[in-house]
């Protein structure tokens, strides 16, 4: 009887101590950075940025430190409630001309402990920005935001994020190359021109192969009047027992959840080197929003033609392209990579019998005429 209260004993302090481990605020910012662009001399410039918490316990910001004595900073001093906004103000002076990148750092009781903010832009002469006005004719590529925080993120599993912008100008915004600054970052993009107050997309895959933290930036270069912007994704790679293990059994129940109709699909005859599509069936059956992060396969030859955000409870057509490279029947199980906590990725099987030529396959021999099969 005393063994098994102190057996039950244990387990209470247990689960008291992992509950108080996973209870926690966390700062979500919308944006991490802010753009000015020019900025008149003598005139200060002041920005918002706007957080929320997505914790459970409030989030108390103890400090907010300005690189330098240029920029003064005002945050939400109450306690921030799960759930509720708050937001940090940065103001620039604008007494030096010149560009400027200034940093400030937000300290908080928040899991995401230490956030670092940016504000950037150029300091000109006043008579200079105003006969700049006329440069908003021009394209102008504006981002929602151009920094993401992948967090943790498992060993192996590539960790997608799709940045989107806005052409606030008033000419066609063309985007003539987004280039990474190593080749563990695969980025797409919109290729068509993007008309004013229309919007696109530049999405970043980091292949999340070497265990550690990383911070890679990717520059998009344009024909608009900021003609090139850089973007950062980072975040720490680890092991999936760690991901798995970090996890707290709120967050489980909470969890978006894929579920596939089928686990495999018959693309039937193809020619080597041509793509074909599979279109596949997923649906939500969780309690947040899916999101299709990539896919992988063996072959490297499976790529992901849409990533639709999946809501709870309803499904979405998702198309795979495959490209055979092998000739003969092929199964190539492919895996897709999506935000659901407890079962990451789902996988399904492609199958295809694979000739050289597919005309060559529909004509029979008779008495030693060649003759088309019907």
């Amino acid at each position: 009887m005393i063994k098994n209260l102190f057996l039950s004993l244990i387990c209470f302090c247990l689960a008291a101590f992992t509950n108080s481990l996973f209870a926690q605020g966390k700062l979500q910012f919308e944006k991490e950075t802010h753009d000015f662009g020019n900025i008149a001399q003598g005139v200060p410039a002041t920005y918002e940025f706007k957080f929320k918490n997505v914790g459970n316990q409030p989030v108390i910001i103890s400090n907010v430190q300005a690189s330098c004595g240029c920029t003064t900073p005002e945050w939400t001093k109450t306690p921030i409630l799960p759930g509720k906004t708050g937001s940090v103000k940065a103001q620039y002076n604008a007494a030096s001309m010149g560009a400027f990148n200034k940093s400030v750092t937000v300290t908080s009781n928040a899991s995401n402990s230490s956030l670092v903010l940016f504000i950037k832009g150029t300091v000109l002469d006043k008579s200079q920005v105003k006969s700049s006005a006329s440069a908003v004719q021009k394209a102008q590529i504006q981002f929602e935001k151009e920094t993401f925080d992948f967090g943790n993120v498992a060993q192996g599993v590539p960790a997608t994020h799709e940045f989107k912008f806005k052409n606030t100008g008033g000419e066609p915004l063309v985007i003539s190359n987004v280039q990474a600054s190593c080749g563990c970052t695969t980025p797409e993009w919109t290729n068509t021109p993007i008309l004013p107050g229309k919007t696109g997309s530049v999405k970043a895959q980091y292949n999340a192969a070497s265990m550690g933290a990383f911070n890679k930036s990717i520059t998009v270069t344009s024909n608009a009047t900021n003609s090139s912007v850089v973007l950062y994704i980072k975040g720490t790679v680890v092991e999936k027992s760690q991901i798995k293990a970090a996890v707290s059994p709120e967050e489980k129940a909470n969890s978006p959840r894929a579920t596939l109709k089928v686990n495999s699909h018959d693309l039937g005859k193809l020619e080597t080197g041509q793509k074909s599509v599979a279109k596949i069936v997923i649906k939500n059956t969780g309690k947040q929003d899916l999101t299709l992060n990539a896919v992988s396969s063996s072959c490297n030859c499976v790529s992901l033609k849409n990533s639709p955000v999946i809501k709870p409870g309803n499904e979405e057509i998702v198309e795979l392209t495959y490209s055979p490279r092998l000739l003969g029947n092929q199964t190539e199980k492919v895996k897709i990579h999506t935000n659901d906590i407890i079962t990451p990725e789902v996988a399904i099987n492609l199958n295809a019998k694979v000739v050289e030529n597919l005309s060559a396959q529909s004509i029979l021999k008779v008495n030693s005429n060649a003759v088309p099969f019907k």
